[in-house]
């Protein structure tokens, strides 16, 4: 499969999950799931604007993905901070930890199938994978924390560990594909 094709998939998948999560929102009136939304949503767009290949297109992206990390990291800590991680209805909870694990196998199978490819679009699109592959594992942690979870003492420290490293790396990411000097 060409990294093309891969990257033409993994777009669709996350507007489609963006999409399911937008409908979520509606469903059940949750800031959170419109967020997660809107994360999906606009990690697309890096994605679509990778796929055009345009100059400047992996600093573009590298911008798209500061914001975007700036915003999930705000939400991140108010939903830890308040306590109110979002509990997915029904079986819903199903579907994102079967869109995360597809996110992370995804990604792996990128790094280790381009990983000789050098230039900056294909390391571009590794760390988009990469970075929505850790947060949805951020996301997916907090969902289950908040449907299975007692509550226990260790759980916020680690959601706070988790959500400071996802943060750090999307971050520290997207001022590499921003300052990246052979950036296509």
């Amino acid at each position: 499969m060409t990294p093309q094709r891969t990257l033409r998939i993994a777009l669709f998948t996350g507007l489609g999950y963006g999409l399911l999560n937008g409908l979520a929102a509606v469903y059940n009136g949750s800031l959170w799931f419109a967020t997660v939304c809107c994360y999906y949503l606009l990690l697309s767009l890096t994605r679509l604007l990778l796929l055009q290949q345009k100059p400047g297109a992996v600093r573009q992206c590298g911008w798209l993905l500061l914001l975007i990390t700036a915003v999930i990291g705000g939400m991140s800590l108010y939903a830890l901070w308040l306590e109110r991680a979002a509990a997915y209805p029904g079986h819903l909870i199903y579907g994102a930890a079967a869109y995360t694990f597809y996110a992370i196998t995804m990604a792996s199978v990128q790094l280790i199938r381009w990983h000789r490819k050098r230039q900056a679009f294909w390391w571009a699109a590794k760390v988009i994978s990469l970075t929505g592959a850790l947060v949805s594992l951020f996301f997916l942690e907090n969902a289950l924390l908040a449907a299975f979870g007692s509550g226990e003492a260790w759980q916020r420290p680690m959601q706070l560990a988790t959500a400071g490293g996802v943060f750090l790396f999307s971050a520290a990411m997207a001022i590499w594909m921003i300052v990246k000097k052979d950036a296509v």
